[in-house]
């Protein structure tokens, strides 16, 4: 029997196979596993891929303590080099500098901003348009509830912020998503409901344009109660992280389809469930662009955790 097993010991083998040496010939391993718990889990090949949950593995994390001890909702600048997140202890948002793209273990703290107004505090999301000048944010408590605001530098909170615009859709009191292309705003009410909303821009990333009522919904039947959630950038896909039902504390996140894409009237389970064995409520959702990483913040452990989906 093979007593002996090399990887890429033999430059004429493939680098992505893996074989034993049996009385002096090669034979290919088709699968590895290892029993993990009493359970047989199969380590290669990978099961991972790209925006899919279901062999999500944890990669890192962030202690946010040291600033806020409830943070909420994340996003990312566009070149993956600057990570933003929402915190409501504090009612600020915090700017971090990645020495390498999307990687949350390399983030060092720059800087932050308390973008309050009127009555609207607890902010819970960040967002920002393609050129990285126009920020919005969305609040969790007093109104408005979401709010445009004018960034002197270009991706940089801790610049000159001017006001803008705001409005208060009606339906939504949790999470919101911007669109990529800034034409709609999805919401979600997870009081009870369990409903996402879309609402409609006049004019592409002008709050002041955005209708109040809603031009479409859906309430759909999950375990548990989502505050933070996330739409694949193709419009095909709907990530929903929450705690799993009443009095538990381990965080979810469930998948939904979409089709056609952009349409919730249309969202449908697919089955496809992720439970992180280190959060505990999950207030906030991202994926980095080409969705091989997954990131949640936990008010439990104030942190970000990042879990890796596919290398």
């Amino acid at each position: 029997m093979p007593r002996n097993i090399y990887i890429n010991d033999d430059p004429t083998k493939p680098a992505t196979s893996i074989y034993v040496k049996d009385g002096g010939s090669w034979r290919t391993v088709q699968e590895v596993w290892v029993k993990e718990s009493g359970s047989w889990v199969q380590t290669w090949p990978s099961n991972q891929a790209a925006w899919d949950i279901t062999g999500a593995e944890f990669s890192g994390t962030k202690d946010l303590s040291a600033w806020d001890l409830q943070p909420t909702g994340i996003n990312f600048s566009s070149d993956g080099l600057k990570l933003y997140v929402c915190g409501i202890a504090n009612d600020a948002i915090y700017q971090y500098t990645l020495s390498t793209a999307y990687d949350i273990t390399t983030a060092t703290y720059y800087g932050a901003t308390n973008p309050t107004y009127s009555t609207a505090t607890n902010p819970i999301n960040v967002f920002f348009d393609t050129t990285g000048t126009k920020m919005y944010v969305n609040y969790w408590s007093g109104t408005p509830v979401f709010i445009q605001w004018s960034l002197g530098t270009a991706w940089d909170i801790t610049s000159s912020r001017s006001y803008v615009a705001s409005k208060t859709p009606t339906g939504t009191n949790d999470g919101m998503i911007l669109g990529p292309s800034g034409n709609y705003l999805y919401g979600t009410n997870s009081s009870g409901s369990n409903t996402y909303y879309r609402y409609d821009f006049g004019t592409a990333y002008s709050v002041s344009t955005l209708g109040t009522t809603a031009t479409a919904s859906k309430t759909v039947s999950n375990s548990g109660y989502p505050i933070g959630f996330f739409i694949k950038p193709d419009g095909t896909r709907l990530y929903a992280a929450g705690s799993v039902g009443t009095g538990t504390t381990a965080g979810y996140v469930q998948e939904y389809s979409m089709s056609p894409a952009w349409d919730i009237t249309t969202l449908a389970l697919t089955g496809n469930t992720f439970t992180a064995a280190l959060n505990q409520i999950v207030y906030g959702l991202w994926f980095s662009p080409d969705g091989k990483k997954m990131y949640m913040t936990s008010t439990g452990s104030h942190s970000i955790e990042q879990y890796t989906l596919a290398d």
